[in-house]
């Protein structure tokens, strides 16, 4: 499963799914660290992710 990693979690989070196996975009990561809520639900369409937390 593919997942945009709200930036309010902590971090472990994403690799803890990684470690399980899932694609899991945290945007501290990458070059939407800070990005507005549109952006991010944009990138996340595009990219057929599922937001975690729900």
């Amino acid at each position: 499963m593919r997942f945009l990693v709200d930036e309010c979690v902590p971090r472990h989070l994403s690799e803890r799914l990684r470690g399980r196996g899932h694609d899991a975009l945290d945007p501290r990561e990458s070059s939407l660290r800070g990005a507005r809520d549109d952006v991010l639900l944009a990138r996340a369409l595009e990219e057929r992710r599922r937001r975690h937390p729900p």
